[in-house]
């Protein structure tokens, strides 16, 4: 799809993105949207964030989203000073 294509377009132009230490154990994935305008519903940010998980895998960041590497996923959404996203991987 032409949106996942552009998110991957993106996280490919960040340079190298530090890859997890430890592989070993299940991740928990945070998406913490910001929106300068009314946020959207978490349910809404959920699309984005696959999409977003997706490249990170295609980046080799992680090595898939299974349940051996990713365990949980949350999604935050509030109004901020700027259009934003910060993704914890823990």
């Amino acid at each position: 799809a032409k949106i996942k294509e552009d998110y991957l377009w993106w996280f490919k132009t960040l340079g190298k993105l530090k890859k997890p230490d430890n592989l070993l154990k299940p991740f928990k994935v945070t998406f913490a949207f910001e929106f300068v305008k009314r946020p959207y519903d978490c349910d809404n940010c959920s699309f984005m964030g696959k999409m977003i998980l997706d490249c990170i895998i295609a980046n080799k960041i992680i090595p898939d989203d299974s349940p051996r590497y990713v365990e949980e996923v949350r999604y935050k959404s509030k109004k901020g000073t700027s259009n934003h996203l910060m993704v914890k991987i823990l």
